[in-house]
């Protein structure tokens, strides 16, 4: 039994680490030094010349020796060379500012500290999918736990062998619990497995939200 568990319990450790390495990667949102090489053909003058369509004027674009250096507000249009709004960021143009729209890594990491097990984390950034996986294990979880407490009641052990008030056969019953417990103990596993994951992985900050924006980095 010991052999089947531990056989069960890396099935679901190696179903997990492919979920994540599933996720999407980290997309660069950074000024980028090289931008000319990713479209030679296109050089610029003046900063003017790296404007998004609907940006007349904007101190967050810069022309830096022929490149367009787009700062966090925007992104390198590696297509035409020039910048264009980014979805994780919301200009402001009678401010000249930059509104960050990106989720919390401090609450994604305080989430999946406390709440991790209900998927709440998950919710908070957006990935549904994985917040209900999460939240569907723990419920099984605690399904299991539920029967098996209730078959523990009915079960009545004597000296030799032990029989269940709706069964009669002695063996039975114990294999009935013996099955609860294992389930019980992979479930929780995969809880507690998942759970360390995720604390190592938004430390890290490794994880994109569900519109594929980095996590603010301000834990």
């Amino acid at each position: 039994m010991v052999e089947n568990l531990v056989n069960c319990f890396l099935l679901l450790l190696v179903l997990l680490v492919s979920v994540l390495n599933g996720l999407p990667t980290r997309p660069e949102l950074t000024v980028r030094d090289s931008a000319v090489s990713y479209n030679q053909s296109f050089e610029c003058v003046t900063a003017s010349e790296c404007y998004p369509p609907d940006v007349t004027d904007t101190s967050l674009i810069l022309c830096v020796q022929g490149v367009c250096l787009c700062y966090p507000c925007f992104q390198f249009d590696s297509g035409t060379g020039k910048c264009s709004v980014s979805q994780c960021f919301t200009y402001e143009p009678a401010t000249d500012e930059c509104v960050d729209n990106r989720k919390s890594q401090r609450e994604a990491f305080l989430f999946s500290f406390f709440l991790s097990s209900l998927g709440v984390a998950n919710f908070y950034i957006g990935e549904i999918i994985l917040g209900i996986i999460q939240l569907s294990i723990t419920l099984c979880f605690i399904c299991v736990c539920c029967s098996c407490c209730c078959y523990m009641c009915c079960l009545v052990c004597s000296e030799d062998s032990c029989t269940c008030c709706f069964n009669e056969d002695s063996f039975l019953p114990v294999c009935t619990l013996v099955s609860f417990v294992s389930i019980g103990f992979s479930l929780l596993l995969t809880i507690a497995c998942w759970w360390i994951v995720d604390l190592i992985v938004f430390i890290l900050n490794e994880r994109n939200a569900g519109d594929g924006c980095t996590l603010r980095n301000n834990l």
